[in-house]
């Protein structure tokens, strides 16, 4: 393409200042180009390089996607589901064992802590409420006592240390 670009209108002139590379595609279809990059910055450079070329370029259709619709929503609200206080705290504690989970299939944790295959996703639910429970506790928050949910449902963390 640039080999074209260079017969078709001569030698392209060096820029000043550092080389920059542009990040996208360009297609070349029916009579004219698709061009894809991920950034409006990008999009316009591009632009300005045609008609530095002599093109006079025409956008005949324009697709944007917002990148907020790819990021994951941030939480809101307390870390877990439940009131901080030190009573609901333990009522929590006492009937999470026994509660159904979508990320366990519909089981509960207690019935995936005796199935070995089970016990990874149980594992990784443990640490995701010991990582909020650390982070709700350096807030100064009330925080449930997970270290007994690993007791009740004998799953210590020392066996999955590597």
């Amino acid at each position: 393409m640039l080999a074209e670009v260079r017969a078709h209108y001569g030698e392209v002139p060096e820029q000043d200042g550092p080389q920059r590379w542009l990040r996208g595609r360009i297609h070349q279809r029916d009579g004219g180009f698709e061009v894809e990059v991920n950034s409006r910055e990008r999009f316009e450079r591009l632009l300005e390089i045609f008609r530095e070329l002599g093109a006079q370029p025409r956008i005949s259709r324009k697709l944007v996607f917002d990148p907020a619709e790819d990021l994951p929503a941030l939480r809101r609200g307390p870390l877990f589901p439940f009131a901080a206080s030190p009573e609901s705290n333990a009522a929590w504690c006492e009937h999470w064992p026994d509660t159904p989970l979508l990320a366990l299939g519909g089981r509960t944790p207690r019935q995936a802590a005796r199935r070995e295959r089970d016990q990874p996703p149980l594992e990784a639910l443990l640490r995701e409420l010991e990582h909020d429970a650390d982070l709700m506790a350096r807030r100064g928050l009330e925080v449930p006592d997970v270290g007994g949910l690993r007791r009740a449902l004998q799953m210590p963390a020392e066996a999955w240390m590597g």
